[in-house]
């Protein structure tokens, strides 16, 4: 059986870490657990920051929208110079008719009154495109976590494989250095201390592979993170509470973003469908304007002026124009219902899929530790009959093959049975509202 697995890890990291940097590291701070690489992953990924740049592009258009319902004030002034003046005669009088200098100040209002509902519509279609836009951003959260998680799992797993084959080049050369004694003492012919060093050669090999997978590992779990490729990372063990153990949440695609932007993008195709029926509506609005001219007419005095106006615009013809934009506008509602439909199905076959996987992958765990627990048994039983001289040394190799089969074994059940849990969460959305600490322990935001 394996012995001395901490020291093993901590040695087998330190070799990742070295590696990583081309010189011996010493690994200060504590590790990252994984759901300090979720919060980490959130605040650096560009994925993320994007769908939360396009949320706020749509909170803007939503207020753009609304200004349109809002009154209008603006003012002016005018002022206005020429060289010479004119002059009107009345009989022989000179009148001056238009001065050198002239300045005019006012201030305008405009009041719209929404009588045909389009403003009212727009902005309900802005608002819920503003809803499928944030639902966006929960469905990149979900992604963005769901992914790092599982990279991160996948990292753990080669950190196991590699303590597993570091361990198995452990076996191969106490065997060799048993076989060495029985050959030494004459029980054993020569040749099979050559095969032992063969089995040796082979564990290197396999080390040597797994090293290479768990610096792989590492370096993808940074990218996925936005964590620089030079930067030390550390992973802790993941067998604490909510990983494995609690109570999972009903499979369920209610919770899904993508559902949910599904249908706010079919409900703002609607508005869009009302809002191109009524742009044949009649529109209608309040106005009015009051100005100052300090120069005054020609005899000079001041004039104040003031007007109130209200009009209305009765469309009558347009050209086919609104016809055809209700058309488009059908299209787009008919596009986002079958789309609507499309990701429900969608949805429904990933957490369908997530189930039956998890449900395998946690069937399969306890099956891998009984046929581990057999296969130490018979590997301690050869070994103790080849050491005694009872045994051939094909029946301990044979034996081992055996034990570090079964190890990989459980190894891969355990991590496949943690990675479905992770996948199954995705599938129904848990990451996209609750922190990852909450997230993974099934509990609802």
């Amino acid at each position: 059986m394996k012995g001395n697995s901490a020291d093993l890890r901590c040695w087998s990291w330190c070799l990742i870490l070295a590696s990583i940097a081309g010189m011996p590291v010493a690994v200060i701070g504590a590790p990252f657990s994984v759901n300090d690489a979720s919060d980490y992953a959130i605040n650096h990924s560009p994925i993320l920051a994007s769908a939360k740049a396009d949320a706020d592009l749509e909170n803007g258009v939503v207020e753009q929208v609304k200004a349109g319902l809002r009154p209008t004030v603006s003012a002016t002034g005018t002022g206005n110079h020429q060289a010479t003046e004119e002059f009107a005669y009345l009989g022989s009088i000179p009148v001056l008719n238009t001065q050198k200098d002239t300045l005019y100040a006012g201030l305008n209002g405009v009041l719209p009154i929404d009588i045909s509902g389009e403003i009212h519509t727009a902005v309900s279609q802005a608002q819920f495109q503003a809803v499928a836009a944030r639902c966006a951003v929960a469905a990149a959260r979900n992604q963005v976590v769901a992914t790092t998680r599982a990279d991160y799992f996948e990292a753990l797993r080669a950190e196991a494989l590699l303590v597993s084959a570091q361990e198995d080049l452990s076996n191969a050369q106490q065997q060799v250095r048993d076989t060495q004694v029985q050959v030494d003492a004459g029980q054993m012919a020569k040749f099979q201390l050559e095969r032992a060093r063969t089995a040796v050669a082979a564990a290197q090999n396999d080390v040597l592979n797994s090293q290479q997978a768990a610096d792989l590992a590492l370096s993808l779990l940074r990218d996925v993170m936005g964590m620089n490729q030079t930067d030390a990372l550390v992973l802790s063990d993941v067998d604490g509470p909510g990983v494995v153990s609690n109570p999972l949440p009903a499979p369920t695609s209610d919770g899904r973003p993508e559902l949910l932007e599904a249908e706010a993008e079919l409900e703002a195709a609607d508005k869009g469908f009302k809002l191109a029926k009524n742009s044949m509506r009649p529109t209608f609005r309040f106005s009015g304007n009051a100005g100052y001219s300090p120069g005054g007419t020609s005899f000079g005095q001041g004039i104040n002026t003031a007007e109130i106006s209200a009009s209305i615009v009765i469309p009558i013809l347009d050209g086919g124009t609104t016809r055809a934009q209700t058309d488009q506008a059908a299209a787009t509602r008919e596009s986002a219902r079958l789309s609507l439909i499309a990701v429900k199905q969608q949805v429904d076959f990933e957490v369908q899929q997530a189930t039956i996987r998890l449900r395998s992958a946690a069937a399969r765990e306890p099956v891998a530790q009984a046929a581990l627990a057999d296969a130490g048994d018979t590997y301690n039983l050869a070994k103790m009959r080849f050491v005694e001289g009872e045994g051939p040394q094909v029946e301990v190799t044979d034996a081992q093959g055996a034990l570090s089969q079964a190890e990989l074994d459980l190894i891969n059940a355990h991590w496949d049975c943690i990675v479905a849990r992770n996948a199954y969460l995705d599938a129904i959305g848990q990451f996209a509202y609750a922190s990852p600490s909450d997230a993974a322990r099934g509990r609802q935001p």
